[in-house]
């Protein structure tokens, strides 16, 4: 009887010792995997995905800032239908014949005239107008006085187109009859204002200029 309790004594032992051996196999077997996980993390994906690593400096993605666009409606049209002439240019429009050059009226009663211009005829896009912003009209000779609803008074040439400040949209001209005339700017073609074409539109002294 003693001879066999020693023997399932020992059995158990080395059941025991083997189960331990399994067990610490594993647990190095897994403990080596992650040994190796971690090296192959470090080695090939942190130099590419720096994974925490917080000292390490970034670099902050560009800004890209939009500038806005502080030009006026007034700043795009003299930009679009410019080059404008000098005061000495202005002046001398006053000795030539056939002057039709684009005119901007302002609010303040000045007026800047363009190198260029548009032609008229009695036909579209030019339509017969009654403007509000147009209050009164004289037409002497090839001379014509407009007076706006702001009680500025400009003096033009028959024919002549011209723009308002407080309408950039559409362009106005006054015939020999003293008929307003009006089309959309972006209806019209504009070319160079070539002095003397249109002879009979005689020199006009009396142009408005700027003051």
């Amino acid at each position: 009887m003693g001879t066999k309790r020693k023997e399932r004594s020992v059995n158990k032992e080395n059941v025991l010792t083997g189960y331990m051996k399994r067990v610490a196999i594993a647990i190095g077997a897994g403990l080596l995997g992650f040994g190796i996980g971690l090296f192959a993390i470090h080695v090939l994906i942190q130099p590419v995905f720096p994974l925490g690593d917080a000292t390490r400096p970034q670099k902050s993605p560009p800004l890209t800032l939009e500038t806005p666009d502080l030009r006026t409606d007034v700043d795009r049209f003299l930009e679009q239908y410019g080059p404008w002439l000098s005061a000495n240019e202005v002046a001398a429009l006053r000795m030539h014949s056939g002057v039709r050059n684009l005119a901007f009226l302002r609010g303040d009663g000045n007026v800047a005239y363009a190198a260029g211009t548009a032609d008229f005829v009695p036909a579209p896009p030019w339509t017969v107008s009654r403007p509000p912003e147009i209050t009164g009209v004289a037409v002497s000779g090839t001379s014509v006085t407009i007076r706006d609803n702001r009680g500025n008074r400009f003096t033009l040439n028959a024919t002549q187109p011209f723009v308002f400040q407080t309408q950039l949209g559409f362009a106005y001209c006054v015939d020999q009859t003293g008929e307003i005339w009006s089309a959309p700017l972006a209806a019209l073609s504009f070319g160079p204002a070539d002095l003397g074409v249109g002879s009979d539109i005689a020199p006009n002294p009396a142009l408005t200029g700027s003051y």
